[in-house]
């Protein structure tokens, strides 16, 4: 809730710092042997959409902290992953060393990737599979189609009014993004519920049809 003392406080910070300062990107470099990382650090901290830099070596691991103004998940917090994921080091004097990119926005952005390219795999099957399974049960590729058809609306329905619900703030929160993983939970759910409810309803009324032989 907005009246609470650490939303009041999160609100401040983000409001006159940016979104990212509570999402900041953390660059690792691993090596083997002591280099300076000065110059890189001081590329990054002139970046257009950065705000600070903060940075510490610990054994053979670098890792520095980058805070930008982007909102997490948004366009621009994903150009600058894959900005970051592109950085060569031997162009600031550092060699043989690996490097990684972590914290949030890089953990959503791989969690998209990953989704955007299994998700229509998995939906493709599922709808295969309920085709197939509806069709051997009922006799009929119409109701089967029918079934997928009356699911695809249910769970586009459903979502269209989480998104409302959280994106104009009716409820506790107002969020600007619905999580990945929410839709995926939604997903199963409502598909779950409406291949349950379809085979409940058609399996009764071809009961009636075969005991009375009768449609009225």
């Amino acid at each position: 809730p907005t009246s609470m003392e650490s939303q009041k406080a999160l609100f401040t910070l983000s409001s006159r710092l940016g979104d990212g300062v509570i999402t900041p990107h953390i660059l690792i470099i691993e090596s083997a042997r002591k280099q300076s990382y000065g110059a890189l650090e001081d590329a990054i901290a002139r970046l257009d959409e950065v705000i600070a830099t903060n940075s510490v070596q610990q054994g053979r691991f670098f890792k520095m902290y980058v805070v930008t103004k982007n909102r997490l998940g948004s366009q621009e917090d994903q150009r600058f992953v894959e900005r970051m994921r592109r950085v060569h080091l031997e162009k600031f004097g550092i060699s043989e060393a690996q490097i990684y990119l972590a914290g949030a926005p890089a953990q959503g952005y791989d969690l998209l990737k990953a989704i955007g390219s299994k998700v229509p795999w998995v939906a493709l099957f599922a709808a295969l599979l309920l085709v197939f399974t509806l069709t051997r049960l009922f006799g009929s590729l119409v109701l089967a189609l029918k079934a997928v058809l009356m699911d695809a609306i249910s769970l586009l329905a459903v979502l269209g009014v989480v998104v409302f619900f959280t994106r104009y703030g009716i409820g506790t929160y107002r969020l600007d993004q619905v999580e990945a993983w929410s839709i995926l939970l939604t997903f199963t759910i409502v598909i779950g519920l409406s291949i349950d409810y379809e085979i409940f309803i058609v399996s009764r009324i071809k009961e009636a049809h075969e005991q009375y032989r009768d449609w009225e």
